[in-house]
């Protein structure tokens, strides 16, 4: 037991410098904005390719929950304090508290908006998770790892991703 913990001791020491002085989060951020946005951007055309007309207009859909798994990427990144800290019953809060605000807003998009609002209902939950993971974490600052954020990058690249999907949601292809 007492060599499991030296090489967890160790392995923690790796990762909180990692994290403290590293631009791998910013990095982390924008190859997984890339890659669902490539996603979101690819999926009408792999859709004409590979199904009927039927199936066309799933692109909206399939890119919105695309989204909604990017932010999932994000509260899962913010969690790493929560673990070092042996905190994971604020998942569970965070959790409840994230869907109790999103009953409202999920109840009102499906009922007007259809399949669009069930899928944008999953994309602002998983913002929601994020939002708060990152709030618990801004809280806790002072216990917890402390992460540098290139906010400005991430910023930058947050509203790139937003402006080429609302583009592409507004977009009609003729098949």
């Amino acid at each position: 037991m007492n060599s499991f913990y030296q090489k967890y001791k160790k392995i923690t020491a790796v990762l909180r410098s990692f994290n403290k002085d590293s631009k791998e989060s910013a990095l982390f951020f924008l190859l997984n904005a890339f890659i669902f946005l490539s996603i979101f951007l690819l999926l009408k055309f792999i859709l004409m390719i590979l199904t009927n007309e039927a199936f066309y207009d799933a692109y909206v859909v399939v890119g919105l929950v695309a989204t909604g798994n990017y932010f999932m990427g994000m509260y899962r990144f913010f969690l790493t304090g929560m673990y070092f800290k042996n905190e994971l019953y604020m998942q569970s809060i965070i959790q409840c508290v994230a869907f109790l605000l999103l009953i409202p807003i999920m109840f009102f998009f499906v009922m007007y908006l259809g399949v669009f609002g069930a899928a944008l209902s999953v994309s602002i939950g998983h913002l929601l998770l994020a939002a708060l993971a990152y709030y618990w974490n801004s809280y806790r600052r002072n216990t917890y790892i402390s992460i540098k954020y290139e906010w400005r990058r991430i910023y930058h690249f947050s509203l790139i991703y937003i402006f080429t999907a609302l583009l592409f949601l507004t977009i009609s292809f003729d098949t």
